[in-house]
């Protein structure tokens, strides 16, 4: 998570350092990173809660920008019936990791053959991957991550 995510929410956890360490010998230390447990929920009123435990802060995330367009959902017979909301320009400020994988399984999937584009349905709502211009090989979406998730549904546990 974000630092200037968790501040914004005012959590608080113990502080301490955490190395992470990825391909091509790249790492990074957090010489502050707290550790917390927050709840997180999909955007509906009165949904369930979901607890996330052991969730680390780092400085920045510094993940790219994603837009959602209401096109493409309209335009794929297997996405245009989902409860999605489009969006733009959205930048993820949570990663959701292994520790808490419960929380974002796929517990139902949508395709069509001969489309990159998949929907997945996790605890917390659907979400929309793959790669929406085929003869572009340059372009590619990581994850739509997860359009029915309010941005500020995260709480401290009580």
């Amino acid at each position: 998570m974000e630092r200037s995510l968790a501040d914004e929410l005012e959590l608080e956890g113990p502080a301490s350092q955490l190395c992470l360490k990825w391909t091509g010998d790249v790492s990074k230390t957090e010489q502050d990173s707290k550790t917390l447990t927050v709840n997180v929920s999909a955007m509906k009123v009165d949904t369930r809660q979901y607890t996330l435990k052991g969730v680390r802060t780092v400085t920045d995330l510094d993940l790219p920008e994603q837009s959602l367009q209401s096109q493409l959902l309209r335009s794929r017979s297997h996405l245009f019936a989902l409860p999605i909301e489009p969006y733009t320009e959205v930048r993820a400020r949570i990663i959701i990791g292994l520790a808490n994988i419960k929380t974002t399984v796929p517990l139902e999937m949508r395709e069509a053959e001969g489309d990159d584009i998949i929907a997945t349905r996790c605890r917390l709502g659907w979400a929309v991957y793959g790669r929406a211009v085929k003869e572009d090989a340059t372009i590619f979406s990581a994850c739509y991550i997860f359009a029915n998730v309010v941005r500020r549904a995260v709480w401290m546990m009580p």
